[in-house]
């Protein structure tokens, strides 16, 4: 929708496809959409400044245009008003991913001809993120491999194809606009990356497809002058093939059918974690609380967060022996919450005592786990967590000695963890912690 509104707006055509209105309502709905999607809005920026100065001598359709702008803005911000109205520190956290990264400099032939690429049939990307998997997949359908092949060698004309177009001559008259639009598009890009933290890929800029595929519109009217409707017509029954293919294979292995017990287990169960985990954000880590209430020797939790925004992704509604949150320890998250805490040689306990409510469906798996540091001394010990019931909440009590040390400061780290993977899960909750 954005570079709809780019290109009708943008002086490339004497006739216009849309209402100009329109157009600016598209360009404000997309724009504050892909902000809640990806971070590559901010490259929608430098086009609206852009559209904004070669219109500016109509000062009439950019006031009617803003306000149909505002108008597009302002529905797709409502679905980020609730959390903008949340009052909580450090929303966002993007800032951390802008910095001066000279080094991408390097990069611009690997931005060169992954933007290029957008726009072809780019083959080794569908069959697999490694090596080791592209090559178990042509292994798997050894019957395709010449027409992988085929596309793969047609996918590197296409790139090949978009360099050399750029130098012919066309008989369209919007085509010096286009190419020149598309080369400033692509130094705008590279630009952009000086300012990245990330490495350039393809999924980074993806916001910039629709630029590559308009532009390679034009360079195939040249090549559609030639006789190639036999290659055509082999290349899209190649592609149609190849895609029938990798539907086959990764249905039974990638998609949701294939693990649509543990999806229906997660959508019933209102939890996201039985499938998978979010990577970690800033947001998140800066904004999480420390819920271990501390009175004199004793240290207790109930893992009671109170935002449930900001809550570590093992701490759950699902399992708790009370309260709203218990903490769940898995196969994905096989760590829990810990307690960390530091002592001086003054205040340094001889001895604790640990008690906790715990459920699982197998208890053997798990393991109540210590950790001591300080600078003569490093150590981590286990104890075991058994019982006969399953299922159930139980209480369970433990004791143990604090290694001695002749340092100043001793760092203390207590933790639950899954040693050996399997479909079982332990719920814990009512943690205290007695220091002796």
């Amino acid at each position: 929708l954005f570079f709809i509104g780019v290109f009708e707006l943008g002086h490339f055509y004497k006739q216009n496809i849309l209402n100009k209105n329109l157009a600016f309502f598209f360009l404000g709905f997309s724009v504050f959409w892909i902000m809640q999607l990806h971070m590559s809005w901010v490259l929608t920026i430098p086009f609206l400044l852009w559209l904004f100065i070669i219109n500016r001598k109509n000062i009439k359709l950019l006031l009617k245009g803003s306000l149909f702008f505002c108008i597009g803005s302002l529905l797709s911000l409502s679905t980020l008003i609730p959390t903008l109205l949340l009052k909580t520190a450090n929303v966002g956290g993007v800032e951390q991913n802008i910095v001066l990264n000279t080094s991408n400099l390097l990069e611009i032939p690997n931005i060169f001809l992954r933007f290029l690429s957008l726009g072809s049939y780019e083959v080794p990307k569908y069959l697999g993120t490694s090596v080791d998997s592209r090559i178990e997949f042509l292994i798997d359908n050894i019957w395709i491999s010449p027409l992988i092949i085929f596309i793969l060698l047609i996918g590197f004309f296409q790139v090949a194809y978009f360099v050399v177009s750029y130098f012919k001559k066309n008989e369209l008259k919007e085509w010096h606009k286009v190419k020149n639009f598309t080369f400033l598009s692509f130094v705008l890009l590279c630009f952009s990356f000086l300012f990245s933290i990330s490495k350039p890929k393809a999924y980074t800029f993806y916001i910039f497809f629709p630029i590559i595929m308009w532009y390679s519109m034009y360079c195939y009217t040249n090549l559609f002058k030639k006789n190639i409707k036999l290659i055509t017509i082999i290349f899209l029954v190649s592609g149609v093939i190849f895609q029938l293919s990798l539907f086959n294979n990764r249905y039974s292995k990638d998609s949701l059918f294939a693990h649509r017990k543990k999806t229906s287990k997660a959508i019933n169960q209102l939890d996201y974690t039985i499938l998978n985990v979010r990577r970690d954000s800033y947001c998140i880590n800066a904004n999480i609380e420390n819920i271990w209430i501390k009175k004199n020797n004793i240290r207790y939790t109930g893992f009671e967060y109170k935002n449930p925004y900001f809550r570590p992704q093992n701490i759950v509604e699902t399992n708790k022996f009370e309260g709203k949150y218990g903490c769940k320890i898995d196969s994905i998250q096989p760590y829990s919450v810990s307690f960390n805490e530091s002592f001086l040689a003054l205040n340094k306990p001889k001895k604790l005592k640990i008690s906790f409510m715990a459920k699982s469906n197998d208890f053997s798996q798990f393991l109540l786990t210590y950790r001591t540091k300080s600078s003569h001394l490093e150590k981590t010990d286990y104890q075991e967590i058994k019982s006969p019931i399953n299922d159930k909440w139980v209480l369970f009590e433990f004791e143990y000695n604090i290694p001695t040390s002749s340092s100043n400061k001793l760092d203390l780290s207590i933790f639950f963890w899954m040693n050996k993977k399997s479909k079982n899960q332990l719920f814990v909750d009512n943690v205290k912690l007695i220091f002796l």
